[in-house]
């Protein structure tokens, strides 16, 4: 597993671009709550220093997953939306380019999204990892089939664990020491 300074990884999205391997295809999970102005602020510049992605993966549920998707397609990036039968909590971005998988239960579909992606960028509504909690379950599913994951939390203070790489904003961080990315 590579590592980096927590540092590095803060300091600029251009060090990001260097630090992560992306390709392509990214996945994104997160709360029912809405994206917050320096989550929607983080996810636009990562999303525009990587001109090689080109599809994002999302679960179509309100909050995170409608707010994400919208980004993306503002950036021209081709959205697949992963539906869940259970269609109470959706909110589906309207585009032409638009690809529709077939429904899943909503675990199904988390597997389906982390197995799609070759990085899972995700908004956990707690920093702390959640046993019943949809968005940790993708996240889970993610690093355990080797993917890449961000996660962007709804504080704006930087945090991180042993397996993800935690980002808010792009200034230097306060927590001394190191993260790895995986």
């Amino acid at each position: 597993m590579k590592q980096v300074l927590a540092t590095q990884v803060i300091q600029a999205a251009d060090e990001l671009y260097d630090t992560l391997l992306w390709h392509g295809v990214i996945g994104v999970t997160g709360t029912r709550q809405p994206l917050l102005p320096h989550q929607v602020e983080t996810l636009q510049k990562l999303l525009k220093i990587n001109d090689r992605i080109f599809e994002c993966h999302y679960g179509g549920c309100i909050g995170a997953d409608f707010d994400a998707a919208t980004i993306c397609t503002r950036l021209g990036i081709d959205l697949v939306l992963h539906p869940p039968t259970n269609t109470s909590q959706t909110n589906y971005v309207q585009v032409s380019h638009l690809r529709i998988e077939p429904a899943e239960s909503y675990l199904e579909r988390n597997k389906s999204i982390a197995s799609a992606c070759t990085l899972l960028i995700a908004f956990p509504r707690s920093e702390k990892e959640e046993l019943r909690s949809g968005t940790w379950a993708t996240i889970r599913y993610a690093r355990a089939a080797g993917k890449q994951v961000i996660l962007i939390p709804r504080s704006p203070t930087p945090c991180y664990t042993s397996t993800s790489t935690f980002i808010s904003g792009f200034s230097r961080c306060p927590v001394a020491g190191r993260c790895s990315v995986g």
